[in-house]
């Protein structure tokens, strides 16, 4: 078995056949080993829920239908965050996917199974006297004699790239 795509865990028997070949499918695609673990971690989250305790090596794609999904779903997103429920989400998804267009079942209904929406985040900003050392270079820079604008710019970029590490460097240290 090729580097990174060794089974961790034991469960890999306790699979269906067809969620093996998924694997050997995305396979292609070179993925992460942590890539693959999750792949088989979203899948056993969500099957065992709605497999009742038997073994998911018989879990017949009959199974997949919306219904079972959503309440799948419904019962994952008691205990667990909404990352880690859009992951999730997302793994079913291609997995659906992958099952459609191999014709194995006849549509995919995860865009039918509701998912959390993430808070959008806003990149942190420059402290203020980053930003004000910064145009005060630019200016004393507009100010001295230089050859072309090429330089200007160049020096522009390492004077803000010092002043930002410089103000890293501050913050860590409060």
């Amino acid at each position: 078995m090729p580097r990174g795509t060794e089974q961790p865990d034991s469960v890999e028997t306790s699979r269906p056949e067809w969620f093996a070949a998924f694997l050997a499918d995305r396979g292609t695609r070179k993925p992460s080993a942590h890539t693959l673990k999750a792949y088989r971690q979203d899948f056993d989250a969500i099957a065992t829920l709605f497999a009742d305790g038997e073994d998911l090596s018989g879990m017949a794609l009959a199974a997949i239908t919306v219904d079972t999904l959503r309440t799948a779903f419904a019962r994952y997103a008691e205990t667990h965050e909404a990352a880690s429920i859009q992951r999730c989400w997302s793994t079913w998804n291609v997995l659906c996917t992958y099952l459609y267009t191999a014709e194995r079942i006849g549509s995919n209904p995860m865009p039918m199974v509701g998912r959390p929406k993430l808070a959008k985040t806003l990149p942190k900003a420059l402290p203020a006297d980053a930003v004000a050392s910064s145009f005060a270079a630019r200016l004393s820079l507009q100010t001295k004699p230089m050859q072309n604008t090429r330089q200007i710019e160049h020096a522009t970029m390492q004077k803000i790239a010092t002043t930002q590490v410089n103000a890293i460097n501050t913050s860590a240290r409060s």
